[in-house]
């Protein structure tokens, strides 16, 4: 873990620019990605997160999942309750931030045993999407788990989120099994649980 703190507030009066922006065009592929900053996140920093999962996700899941199921599982999931116990019981929660403003953010705890590290969520803005920004937050959890002396990396992934597949892939993690979870109200988390060995 990174030995920073604080937050940024999520809607900052000079927004780094994202890119898809306008201006400029999107970076040329040959460009350096602009380079990501990792503090952990605070209790007080619950409304902000919320707020951010609930922006990502009216804007990557309607074509994956119904809006009720989004609606749904923003309230499981996201509410600032239980991001705050969360943290109180261990799962780290990290800002990943671009000149001081937060464009996305991670969690993770260690599992039961502590041979692997779970990988809860990992979000990034889509206006930052294929700027290489996904691949670093994948890397500082690699890097995490390679400290902490984990044998693995595990996390769940819905099987019809096919660009966030594409990504873990490249990233080196590979299906180990299809996990389907009852999670109330009628919705199903039907996911695939994907790994990355010796990180």
């Amino acid at each position: 873990m990174h030995p920073l703190s604080g937050s940024a507030p999520l809607a900052p009066s000079t927004p780094p620019l994202p890119c898809d922006g306008l201006p400029p065009v999107k970076p040329s592929p040959h460009d350096p990605p602009p380079t990501l900053a990792f503090h952990p996140a605070q209790p007080s920093d619950a409304p902000a997160l919320a707020a951010l999962a609930a922006q990502i996700w009216h804007r990557v899941y309607p074509e994956i999942i119904p809006l009720a199921q989004i609606a749904y599982m923003l309230g499981l999931m996201y509410s600032e309750p239980v991001i705050v116990s969360e943290m109180e019981h261990g799962t780290a929660w990290e800002w990943a931030r671009i000149g001081g403003e937060s464009v996305g953010f991670l969690s993770h705890s260690p599992n039961r045993d502590r041979t692997r590290l779970h990988l809860h969520k990992l979000y990034l803005d889509p206006a930052w999407h294929g700027c290489g920004l996904g691949q670093q937050m994948l890397r500082h959890v690699l890097d995490h788990a390679r400290r902490a002396g984990h044998r693995a990396v595990e996390l769940r992934v819905n099987r019809n989120n096919r660009s966030a597949l594409r990504a873990y892939a490249r990233a080196g993690f590979r299906v180990e099994r299809e996990h389907c979870t009852d999670i109330g109200s009628g919705f199903l988390m039907d996911d695939f649980i994907l790994v990355h060995q010796e990180p």
